[in-house]
This record gives C-alpha cells, structure tokens and sequence, in this order.
C-alpha cells in the first residue's frame, strides 16, 4: 500500500496544503515546531482515524478554526482508494472510504496499514501495561478484524459492569454473572489470539535484536494474563466481593501485560539507553514483518526524527532494509537534509525531499 496523494485543511499548523508523494522513500525536513511530524501524523490518521500523537481531536483543529479535514489517495497492484475525514468541533467525526460513510472509525482499521516509529516509543518500555497492551492490539486489529469486534464487545461489557460496581443501588448478583460470563468468554478469545500474534511478533523482534547485537545478547517478550489459570470462574467468583466492596474491577484480559527481557532481566529496570533503543527498533520493524506476513501486502512506514536517535550500527541496518525489498513505501523526518540525505546516498537510495517551514512546503 502507498500513499500517492494528501490534502490537509486546518489540520494542527497546516492551513492548506496539498503534496503528492514518490512511491519509494520520502524525506520531510526542517526546523523543530514546522510541521514535519503533523504532516506525518495527517499521513498515519488517514490510515488509523485518529492520531498518533493527540489524544483527542480537539487538539488536532487548527488553533482558531472549526473544523480540520483530511484527504488522501492511496495506491495497491494500480488500484486507488480514497480516504476522507473530516470533523467540526463538538460535531461526530465522518471517516468516509471508496465514497461511501463508515458507520465506525474502527472499519477503517486495516484498510490502509501502516507502522509509524517515533522517539517517545520509550514509553512502550517505561511506562506501564496500558502502552504495550495498546501496541498489541494496534498490531492486531490492523490485521484481523474479528479481533477488533470482540475487543470492542469485551470494552463495552466491561464499562457496563464498571457502572454496575459503582452505581449506589443494591447489588443485581444475576445481573453481574451474566457480565463476568460474557467476559470471561470473550477474554479467552482474545488471550488466544494475543498468545499467537506475540509468539510470532516475538521470532522477528530475537532476530532483528540479534543482528543489531551481532548475538552478544538474548532478548524475550513473555506474555502474562489473569487468564493463565486452571479455573478463571473460580478467580473472577473469588475476587467479587473484594470489587463489590471498592467499586472497581480487578480481574479481567484489560490487564495483561507484556514484559521485555534482556539476558533474563526486565529491560525497563536494568536496560541502558543504547539497548533499549536497539529493542524498540527490533520491536517496532517487528510489527512491520508480522503485518507485511499476516496482510500479504507491505504497510506504509513512517519514521519520525529517527535518524538522528541511532547509532551508525542500526542506522546501516536500517538503510539495508530500506535498499532491499523489506519496505515499500517510507516517509522519513530529519531536522537535517545534510545528514539524511548523506546517508541515503551512500547507500544509493532513491528519495525525494519536502522542506516544511511554518505548516507550509517551501519549494526547491
């Protein structure tokens, strides 16, 4: 899948801007605050239907305008395919594929993958299980839809039975059964699936680690779920009263986690800057393989401010990936084109360059 054109309308610091793209490598360059990683991020909403870097939509209008509304045409064997979104403030969002309106932002899920690498990928390592659970059903439900439906369904019980829990009404024990059964179903679906995609993920993720590392270490990726359990009724029936009491959950697929291990030891807790660094690479080129394998068609990558963050190690892996047919289609950010440029060239890689100043494209 590629990405032949987008047109951006008061989307973060962009008023008006329209660019089409090469088909191969494409360079954004440009002082920090001017608009490269939104342009990036426009690229990546199109193909998710929210951003990577905002949390809400409110903050991706531009300051002082109503509305933002993006377009793009993108490409697959000479088929187009048009997206369009569009929101006005305190209005639903439309997200319209092909011509016609998704009932849903989550139907376009899939549609147009994509794996987008930024500098704040630490998070995935340092912060808590919220972060790495959402990885893992970004991954997911790019590449199975079935998923994504059952993990909205589990998300909505679940809120049902979190109201339950704090609602001030006497106890409807019969009622809250029901939830945990249904939960309990859909939570081992979903483990299943997790339990697959992970020991997949995990053989692309020990090899990119090992070339980086040239085998001087070992890395590990061990899934754990409340669900690992001889009799998971027993432990949801053992834990009620304890929710009942304090009004929350506390047992449920929504707190797994996946830890990462290095030479037997948690990364986030003994890992230096420069392994961590080479194990959210391997992870996140990881992701690129196992949706390349599992779509059978290769997303669209996007690195942002990325150059800059490696050593010369990775960065030659990275460019021998971006020679080769493991990538199609990449979109790089660098506040240099000196640096970027230099090495793309070395490695004789076809690019052509945008220079963003201020949400606007300077022309060279």
């Amino acid at each position: 899948m590629k990405i032949k054109e987008i047109t951006l309308s008061n989307f973060k610091n962009y008023e008006n801007l329209k660019l089409r793209f090469n088909q191969r490598v494409n360079l954004f360059y440009g002082l920090n605050g001017s608009g490269k990683t939104n342009l990036l991020d426009a690229i990546y909403y199109l193909s998710i239907s929210k951003s990577y870097f905002s949390s809400s939509d409110k903050l991706v209008i531009r300051h002082n305008q109503e509305f933002f509304r993006l377009h793009g045409v993108f490409t697959n064997n000479d088929k187009a395919y048009n997206t369009l979104v569009k929101k006005r403030k305190d209005q639903k969002k439309v997200i319209e594929f092909q011509g016609a309106k998704l009932d849903t932002a989550s139907e376009l899920l899939g549609k147009i993958p994509i794996v987008l690498i930024a500098p704040d990928d630490i998070k995935i390592v340092k912060q808590g299980s919220k972060e790495r659970r959402e990885l893992v059903n970004r991954i997911i439900c790019q590449s199975n839809p079935k998923y994504l439906k059952t993990l909205i369904t589990y998300n909505r019980i679940l809120a049902q039975k979190n109201a339950l829990l704090k609602s001030n009404g006497e106890m409807d024990f019969q009622l809250i059964d029901q939830y945990n059964h249904t939960l309990i179903q859909l939570g081992s679906t979903i483990r299943e699936v997790r339990k697959t995609m992970i020991a997949l993920l995990k053989e692309y993720v020990i090899d990119i680690y090992k070339e980086i590392s040239k085998g001087a270490e070992q890395i590990d990726i061990i899934y754990k779920s409340q669900y690992d359990t001889d009799d998971i009724k027993r432990d949801f029936e053992n834990l009620l009263q304890d929710e009942i009491r304090y009004k929350r959950i506390f047992i449920g697929i929504h707190k797994d986690d996946f830890e990462f291990y290095i030479n037997g030891n948690l990364l986030k807790k003994i890992g230096s800057q420069g392994q961590i660094k080479s194990f959210l690479y391997a992870l996140r080129i990881g992701e690129y393989k196992y949706l390349k394998e599992k779509l059978t068609e290769k997303p669209i990558l996007i690195l942002d401010d990325y150059f800059e963050k490696l050593d010369n190690q990775r960065l030659s892996l990275l460019c021998r990936y971006l020679k080769d047919d493991t990538f199609d289609q990449v979109f790089l950010s660098d506040t240099e084109l000196e640096r970027t440029s230099a090495l793309l060239s070395t490695f004789n890689i076809p690019f052509e360059s945008f220079e963003i100043q201020n949400g606007k494209m300077i022309k060279l």
